[in-house]
């Protein structure tokens, strides 16, 4: 979806949280991008490839000036920082006016994981903010459990026009919400409380 969508060519691009996989930034370098780079809590690699300028950071503060950068992204990131309006407003403090942020969120329980047993898909959702953080803050998968909602609120309460966003359900849990048989999800809509993953595309 990036590369068909997306001109790279003679563009500042970022991604968020590369981990080990630099593939599509070789990519877009490859496209005669002008600037090409990445930040990681960690690094997960002991040679970065070439041409693409790495850097450590923790999301709270993005080390780059206003309105640096094209395009940026995150696949399957977001969800495990731990202070998302913060993060959010850095990324759009860093984009140019009319830049695009594209970001791809996996809203399912990282701990139990599972796309497939319904009963643990959500299991996150279960605890309280407070036990949540007690039993989760510090360890490195670490997942926010924001759900649709809240992160098209943050998007906009931010500043981002939400161009195109697209969502992955699970009709098991709709069904069972529907039923009420799944009692920690009922404070949830039901758009919330059945979206397991969504992709946002946005501009500033």
């Amino acid at each position: 979806k990036l590369s068909k969508n997306v001109m790279f060519e003679g563009a500042n691009v970022l991604e968020l949280g590369p981990g080990q996989t630099f593939g599509i930034l070789e990519e877009v370098r490859r496209t005669k991008a002008s600037k090409v780079c990445a930040v990681d809590i960690t690094s997960y690699l002991e040679n970065i490839p070439q041409g693409i300028e790495f850097k450590l950071n923790d999301g709270r503060l993005l080390p780059y000036e206003n309105e640096t950068f094209d395009i940026l992204w995150s696949w399957s990131v977001f969800e495990h920082i731990r202070f998302p309006k913060t993060t959010v407003q850095e990324t759009f403090r860093i984009l140019k006016k009319g830049g695009i942020a594209i970001h791809a969120i996996d809203l399912v329980d990282h701990f139990n994981y599972s796309w497939n047993k319904d009963n643990l898909t959500f299991n996150c959702l279960r605890y309280s903010e407070k036990l949540w953080n007690l039993m989760t803050w510090n360890r490195s998968n670490y997942v926010n459990r924001l759900r649709l909602s809240d992160w098209q609120n943050l998007f906009n309460e931010v500043g981002y026009d939400v161009v195109y966003f697209e969502t992955t359900e699970n009709k098991i849990i709709e069904e069972l919400y529907l039923k009420n048989k799944i009692k920690y999800l009922s404070k949830y809509s039901l758009e919330d409380a059945k979206t397991m993953s969504v992709y946002f595309v946005l501009k500033k």
